[in-house]
Formats: C-alpha cells, structure tokens, sequence
C-alpha cells in the first residue's frame, strides 16, 4: 500500500511538460522511471517528511543544475569541439544555470510561505 497518487503524479507531470513547451519529451517517462525506483528502494518515507525538508531539497537540486553546468562549462574548453559546438554548447549551460537559479527562487518563496503559515 503507498500513499502516492501516481494518476495525480502523471497528470501534474503532463501538464509541467505542456507549460514548458515539450510535449514530444521523453522527461515525463524519464520521471515516472525516477519515482518507481525511488518507491521501491524507500517506499513512502517522503510522506514523513516535512514541506520545509522536502521544498529544501528541491532547492538543492537547483543548486546542482547551476553548479554541474559551470563544470560542465569549464570542461568545454578541453573538448574536442568546433568553436560553433562550443558556443552552442555554452549557450545550452547557460539556459539550463538560468533554469536552476529560476527553480531554486521559486522554492525560496515556497518555503518563506511555508514558514509563514507554520
């Protein structure tokens, strides 16, 4: 028995995957991959934690796009790459840092609101 709702979970993952203008990805599949495994290796220990500990780690997660593009950034200057590759490349990072500081303020303001009504 779990307590997840995995018809809510597709349905929520649709429409985040309509929003962001990619309805032909596989992200939607790559994510429900991610949450059965996660299921059978933990269960339902997330229903325990709190919102707070819970929006945290999202923010974390956010932290790690921004932090894995800059890597990944510094390390095109060792591939074997045109400079045309290179800059697409450096301009595809660029959007995906952006994306991480854009989740991770989006929840900042989730906790703040979080705190606030606690």
């Amino acid at each position: 028995m779990t307590v997840r709702d995995k018809t809510h979970e597709s349905e929520f993952l649709a429409a985040a995957q309509r929003a962001a203008g990619q309805p032909d990805s596989m992200w939607h599949q790559l994510v429900d991959a991610r949450l059965e495994q996660h299921g059978r290796e933990h269960g339902d220990t997330f229903a325990a934690r709190s919102l707070g500990d819970l929006l945290t780690e999202v923010a974390e997660e956010a932290l790690d796009l921004g932090g894995w593009a800059a890597l990944i950034s510094t390390s095109l200057e060792f591939a074997d790459l045109s400079d045309r590759d290179r800059a697409r490349f450096a301009a595809s990072l660029q959007a995906i840092a952006a994306l991480g500081v854009q989740a991770f303020e989006l929840t900042q303001r989730a906790l703040a609101a979080a705190e606030a009504r606690a």
